[in-house]
């Protein structure tokens, strides 16, 4: 009798752990199958991130050498996706509001758009300002040639007589008129009136914005360029720019002797030839 009982006891106890095991495989993957659900159904985002190339200091004007920008489509839950600067397309021109490392993400906190109080108030701060140069058709390709953050210099281009000191001058290009109208040799200069400045923005005009910009204006303009400049620099542009024309040049490539004749040393032998 004895051993009819310890035999039903061992295969009641068999039958429940039988049991216990199916239930718990059940519920492991009802776990597994909701984690995946979890997974799948998970929201994606769409995200713009800029990741720095180099060490970037404070008050930068951010150009596309400074930053690689990436499109990234990314779960909703990605730590990455609080670095997402959209709907900006572009942080051309945008100023660096801290100090930032190489390989450091770029958000939305660390830049000023151009304009905008932030940027106005770092610049003035700073002892800057943003002048705008406005682009007519003899300078529009200007508009093309330029990026935000790349770094010009500002020439001024005058008439001056063919016996003038100032065509002697390192920091002059002299370049001969070939008008047979006057009988009065004349020679045009270009003299750097500001060695460094960086540009903060550029627009150029739709056909639409051209049109009603210049509707009442005669001095046909089809955009700008906007600078940074010290302050103390805004009395040099008011006293030069009656003068001559002002002129954006690109700094890379610029020589450090800009006499024409060292430039193009045959017209120095014409100009002697003719007296």
């Amino acid at each position: 009798m004895n051993y009819r009982v310890v035999l039903l006891f061992s295969i009641l106890i068999i039958v429940i752990g039988v049991f216990g095991l199916l239930t718990n495989n059940k519920d492991d993957k009802k776990d597994l199958i909701t984690n995946a659900t979890n997974v799948i159904s998970e929201k994606k985002v769409y995200v713009l991130l800029a990741k720095a190339k180099e060490n970037l200091a404070i008050g930068a004007l951010l150009n596309n050498k400074d930053y690689i920008l990436s499109h990234q489509e990314l779960p909703e839950s990605s730590p990455l996706v609080k670095n997402n600067l959209s709907p900006l397309s572009s942080i051309e021109g945008f100023l660096l509001k801290n100090n930032l490392e190489k390989n450091a993400y770029i958000t939305r906190t660390m830049i000023a758009e151009p304009e905008s109080p932030d940027f106005i108030k770092f610049n003035l701060e700073s002892g800057k300002m943003i002048y705008t140069f406005k682009i007519g058709k003899k300078n529009q390709y200007l508009l093309n040639l330029f990026h935000p953050g790349d770094h010009v210099s500002l020439q001024l281009r005058t008439a001056e007589s063919s016996n003038s000191n100032q065509i002697n001058n390192p920091d002059h290009i002299s370049i001969k008129s070939n008008n047979s109208s006057t009988n009065n040799n004349q020679d045009y200069v270009l003299t750097k009136i500001i060695p460094d400045i960086q540009i903060v923005s550029i627009k150029k005009y739709s056909d639409e914005e051209s049109s009603k910009i210049n509707k009442n204006n005669k001095n046909y303009t089809l955009g700008y360029i906007d600078v940074s400049i010290k302050v103390s620099d805004l009395e040099t542009i008011f006293m030069t720019e009656q003068s001559g024309d002002l002129i954006l040049v690109p700094m890379k490539g610029s020589s450090q002797e800009n006499k024409l004749s060292t430039i193009m040393p045959k017209l120095k032998v014409i100009k002697e030839l003719r007296g």
